[in-house]
């Protein structure tokens, strides 16, 4: 079966695939550069008035620099001064008033990563929608918003208040029945989702309710990331 995910890509970050592109689960959908700043006194370092430091630098605004490179320096008859960078980086602004000499050092790029393997159907306004193949389950109801998550089986005929439960937060957690009372618990402890075979009364996290022989068929699939679509009553578990 034919599925698809829409990604939110965070605003300030680039998108890096487009419409049409094939993608594998894990590779990067978009990115942005962490940095942080190094400031560095070159006036009062070099011993000169702070309307003069650029006179001093050896590089210039928007060059790259390396750890231990020169950026500065002061020479005469009798001496020389240098200054060297702390870090990797560019150089990205002079303060006239104290003369520093301010260094942005990148520190790594950051991103978001498909969650399954598939091609890329959309790709505008800060989201992204990936379509992929998956085998489809057929639930018989279903309520909330569409999630994703890794799949966690909580053994028992049925899911408790006072159960001890693992980490669930961002999964979607897998159960015969579920009590109102372990519901809100759950949804509490950051649960996106959940698939169970009976409930009781009110259920606070988007869910579809299957037969027992689905449940069944659910068990190998336990560990994998699923896909839960509660207004076509349907999970997908990606191929």
């Amino acid at each position: 079966m034919r599925s698809h995910v829409v990604v939110v890509i965070p605003h300030g970050s680039r998108m890096i695939v487009k419409s049409g592109d094939k993608i594998k689960k894990g590779e990067k959908l978009s990115e942005s550069w962490a940095s942080e700043n190094e400031v560095i006194p070159v006036a009062s370092l070099l011993g000169v008035s702070p309307q003069k430091t650029p006179k001093y630098l050896v590089k210039k605004i928007g060059e790259k620099v390396s750890e231990g490179e020169i950026i500065a320096q002061k020479k005469d008859l009798f001496s020389s001064v240098a200054i060297k960078s702390p870090t990797d980086g560019q150089i990205a602004e002079i303060n006239l008033k104290d003369g520093s000499l301010i260094v942005s050092a990148g520190i790594g790029t950051e991103g978001i990563v498909s969650p399954v393997s598939g091609v890329i159907n959309d790709a505008v306004r800060g989201k992204i929608e990936i379509e992929f193949e998956g085998e489809s389950f057929e639930g018989e109801e279903g309520g909330g918003q569409e999630a994703f998550g890794e799949m966690v089986y909580l053994p028992g005929k049925k899911i408790n208040v006072l159960d001890e439960i693992p980490d669930v937060d961002g999964k979607i957690v897998f159960g015969m029945e579920i009590t109102e009372a372990a519901s809100a618990k759950l949804d509490a402890m950051g649960v996106v989702g959940l698939i169970f075979h009976k409930n009781t009364e009110e259920v606070y996290s988007p869910y579809i309710r299957v037969k027992e022989d689905v449940m069944d068929r659910l068990k190998s699939d336990v560990g994998k990331t699923v896909y839960l679509y509660p207004d076509s009553k349907k999970i997908v578990v990606p191929k």
